[in-house]
């Protein structure tokens, strides 16, 4: 039997072609006699939401007389098509369909309809069961290890098993929002001063990344005082980076609850633009938050649906000092986000010093920071897949092989410690980029 689908609201465009008669989809025409005669006809109603796109509403009108009989998988694919999906990446199951639909109970033919509209979310969740993991490994000198393969890590679900699918190079377009926090201890204590240092390291933070990588820049303190987005580009951030250095009004004067770290990087994480493992937070910062609302597992929740990492350079106000390297609640974020911390860096580093060894200093730090950023735009991902859908944040553990440890001493792993939901249905958030 064949099958007639008529629409009496599409929202947005559906492609479809009335014109000639019988409705048709490209070449697959629905129904070859125009207009039938129908015995029965029956309308249902249809509200289906397409993950991230605007709702569709359709009516659909079944009739049971059309001429030809033979049009069971058109059926199929004008489903896909009414709701606005992307029929190729769906398997239908209408071949066995039989074509004479009169044999068929109404209520079974009301089954057939809400299974084809729940089709495309259980194939979402199969595709959910596999998730890209960002991961670099590093030695103890910080340079990065690019030797292991998928055979050399082992994974562990606290709750779930999960297992490595392969490892291979992440090639996806990295982004990088560079947070470079102005707030009043970031000028340094009494004749130490810090701010140049945390300028030099910013400028060159700008210069970082290549033509698969884009770069934005948020100045902030006690909230987001400016933005430069990906859109203008590295050049607009280096030309307010040079300005910004100039300003004797910065680093703002200190006052309370003038540093609200936790804050700022969930406002950036809800900011980004369909977020992914291949964007990263850089906070350059000395880690003492003070006067946020949002709370260090707040954030990481957050960030586990996504896996976006958080990395940190981070400026050490009152050298020598061990208190001063930042609250562990932040290096906590960075270090279970999947990112890494470079420094503490303070005003009596020998790479700002005038000294016999400056020259070699700056060389040494320009290694070292080259290879902190290449653990940022040119990590490897880890395709590990789960028996089912995550359906809340999920611990995850990741160690090297026995023999992989063997031949390398003292590596360290970097990689989300945890894995939430699958964007696609998870929590909806508003996104602007």
């Amino acid at each position: 039997m064949g099958l007639k689908w008529k629409y009496s609201q599409l929202l947005a465009s559906a492609g479809f072609d009335h014109s000639g008669g019988c409705p048709s989809i490209g070449q697959t025409f629905l129904c070859s006699a125009f207009p039938p005669q129908p015995q029965t006809a029956m309308r249902l109603r249809v509200k289906a939401k397409r993950w991230k796109k605007p709702v569709r509403v359709v009516t659909l009108h079944i009739f049971s007389d059309c001429k030809d009989r033979g049009n069971a998988r058109a059926f199929g694919l004008g489903a896909y098509q009414a709701l606005g999906l992307n029929r190729d990446r769906f398997q239908l199951g209408f071949a066995q369909l039989r074509s004479d639909m009169r044999l068929v109970s109404r209520p079974l033919l009301f089954a057939i309809f809400f299974f084809l509209l729940a089709w495309p979310v259980l194939a979402q969740v199969r595709t959910c069961e596999k998730r890209q993991l960002p991961v670099f490994v590093t030695e103890k000198d910080g340079n990065v290890v690019t030797n292991l393969t998928s055979a050399d890590f082992k994974l562990k679900g606290h709750s779930a098993s999960m297992s490595v699918v392969t490892l291979k190079h992440d090639e996806r377009r990295h982004r990088v929002v560079i947070m470079l926090d102005v707030s009043g201890s970031m000028g340094g204590g009494v004749g130490s001063p810090l701010w140049p240092v945390v300028m030099a390291l910013a400028r060159h933070a700008s210069n970082a990344g290549g033509e698969n990588s884009d770069l934005a820049f948020v100045l902030f303190s006690d909230h987001v005082l400016e933005t430069v987005g990906f859109s203008q580009g590295k050049v607009a951030i280096q030309r307010r980076l040079a300005e910004i250095a100039k300003d004797r009004a910065l680093p703002e004067p200190g006052k309370a609850n003038d540093s609200r770290i936790y804050d700022t990087l969930k406002e950036e994480a809800l900011m980004l633009n369909d977020p992914a493992s291949a964007d990263s937070l850089l906070v350059i910062t000395d880690g003492l938050d003070q006067g946020s609302k949002t709370r260090p597992d707040e954030i990481l929740n957050l960030l586990s649906s996504s896996m976006i990492r958080v990395f940190t350079i981070l400026a050490d106000p009152i050298q020598g000092q061990p208190s001063s390297v930042g609250p562990d609640a932040f290096v906590r974020i960075v270090q279970r986000s999947g990112g890494k911390v470079f420094g503490p860096i303070g005003s009596n580093n020998a790479a700002f010093r005038k000294s016999a060894k400056m020259a070699e200093a700056q060389k040494m730090m320009e290694e070292q920071l080259g290879q902190f950023y290449r653990g940022i735009l040119a990590n490897d991902v880890l395709v590990i897949e789960t028996p089912s859908v995550i359906l809340k944040p999920e611990p995850v553990d990741l160690t090297l092989t026995d023999s992989a440890r063997h031949e390398m001493k003292k590596l360290q792993i970097h990689f989300p410690h945890e894995i939430g939901p699958c964007p696609e249905i998870g929590s909806s958030r508003q996104k602007v980029e």
